[in-house]
């Protein structure tokens, strides 16, 4: 998973990350080779700790496809889960304040 930091100005690649923590009213992110990134900084500490949990849920979500026959074909699909590619765009300043 990417996640575009708050400033539109990178992308941090999650497999990269060895953790993403709020510090007081900021987003950062932990790199493998312990460099701090600013993710977003937002005024509130609570809005923080929010989307330290909405990019954990975004990062745990998979597609589940249940199974079963085939509509067009005589056939049976196999159960199966798997992982979409994901991006998570870190919310801006003013999108926290309309709350």
């Amino acid at each position: 998973m990417l996640i575009m930091t708050q400033a539109k100005t990178g992308l941090v690649n999650m497999s990269q990350v060895i953790r993403i923590f709020a510090a007081g009213g900021d987003v950062m992110a932990e790199d493998r080779n312990a460099a701090i990134i600013l993710l977003g900084s937002y005024e509130k500490t609570e809005r923080c700790t929010e989307i330290v949990m909405e990019i954990a849920e975004k990062y745990a979500s998979y597609l589940r496809v249940d199974g079963g026959p085939a509509l067009t074909v005589d056939a049976y699909i196999q159960p199966k889960m798997f992982e979409p590619p994901k991006l998570y765009q870190m919310p801006t300043e003013e999108a926290t304040q309309d709350e």
